[in-house]
């Protein structure tokens, strides 16, 4: 493979990578769907409280972080497929999603925040005349 190919593939890799705010945090399994009134996030974070975790919106990107605390650190485990430290994903939103209208709820373990759709805005127009 030629020195071109290989810094083009290494960039590629690189550039499909998502950077999250802590580059050690885990990321929760997340669905975005919509209906015809609402575009709905859901995120798997079972085992935390509300103040565990927070959301934000910046620059039409929906943002959860927060930290699941270990049960014990001292034990032994056998097993361990369930992460734990601080954890982040990032959603990017449609344009059509009106933000200010947002609602969130965290119930059995699973985070569901619904942004409805924004409406159309009409735009008056007014002729020289009407001023």
């Amino acid at each position: 493979m030629s020195e071109e190919k290989r810094v083009t593939a290494f960039t590629a890799r690189i550039l499909k990578l998502e950077i999250t705010p802590h580059s050690h945090a885990w990321r929760p399994p997340t669905d975005l769907f919509e209906t015809e009134t609402e575009f709905i996030v859901r995120v798997e974070i079972a085992g935390l409280s509300e103040n565990d975790f927070s959301v934000n919106y910046d620059r039409n990107m929906l943002v959860v972080l927060g930290k699941r605390s270990t049960l014990d650190s001292k034990c032994a485990y056998h097993r361990m497929e369930i992460p734990y430290g601080e954890f982040s994903t990032r959603i990017p939103l449609p344009e059509e999603a009106d933000i200010r209208r947002a609602s969130a709820e965290y119930e059995n373990g699973f985070l569901t925040i619904r942004v409805p759709r924004s409406k159309p805005v009409n735009i008056k127009i007014s002729s020289e005349e009407e001023s």
